[in-house]
């Protein structure tokens, strides 16, 4: 995430770094250089600490074996590109080694420039390791103004359904992005354009067809609704 906003020209929130060491090596060297290591994440490869405020963690190349449950089994691995193919989206799925050079195995900058969405490898594992990604695809359309591609739609609405095996309290901080961020319209319409709305907000599903069908409106009702939370402070 931190490569792609740096290569966007946005300051990241946090900074991510991944390494082939282990975590009580992570660990070491931390307290070497007089810092305090934060260990919560230890067993799943991460150690993290503070540098001037921000928060950096230090991840040890993993991949990920999910066995019906989002805390997956972790495997640590000596490849950043192993460590990357176990990303959601390739625009998140970038690396930079520590001479400035771009590691990108899954034109993640290609999809950047063009401002697609696109799982990396095959959208169906991505989804059934973690249905919430499909929400978060709909949330960069909304941060970013990036479109999914045709491919990455299609699998949504395939998998949709599954969006109701994970809690609401997750998906309200994906909406929340949403709805506070630049562009809550795009997301909105993404959510609808992948039929997610159907299971989250029905509420709001039942608008998309809906033709109001009256002189006094000059949109669809939800047209309607878009452009009123578009006009409404992202607070």
């Amino acid at each position: 995430g931190c490569v792609r906003d740096m290569l966007l020209g946005i300051r990241p929130k946090d900074f991510d770094i991944a390494t082939s060491a282990k975590p009580d090596e992570i660990e070491a060297a931390i307290r070497a250089i007089k810092r305090r290591p934060y260990l919560t994440g230890k067993r799943f490869g991460t150690v993290a600490f503070r540098l001037e405020g921000d928060l950096i963690e230090i991840t040890t190349f993993r991949t990920e074996k999910y066995l019906g449950t989002r805390k997956p089994e972790v495997e640590f691995v000596r490849d950043i590109v192993q460590d990357l193919s176990r990303r959601d989206f390739t625009v998140n799925a970038m690396a930079v080694d520590e001479k400035g050079k771009l590691i990108d195995p899954f034109s993640g900058h290609a999809d950047l420039k063009a401002e697609k969405i696109r799982f990396v490898g095959n959208p169906s594992i991505r989804i059934n390791e973690d249905p919430l990604r499909m929400l978060r695809a709909c949330r960069l359309s909304a941060q970013f103004q990036f479109v999914p591609t045709a491919e990455t739609k299609e699998k949504i609405r395939e998998n949709a359904v599954k969006i109701l095996n994970i809690s609401h309290e997750r998906w309200t901080q994906e909406l929340d992005k949403i709805l506070t961020s630049t562009h809550p319209h795009r997301g909105l319409d993404s959510l609808a354009q992948t039929e997610l709305l159907r299971f989250i907000l029905p509420e709001i599903w039942i608008q998309v067809h809906y033709d109001q069908n009256s002189p006094y409106h000059s949109l669809s009702l939800f047209e309607h609704t878009k452009k009123t939370v578009e006009l409404t402070k992202n607070d």
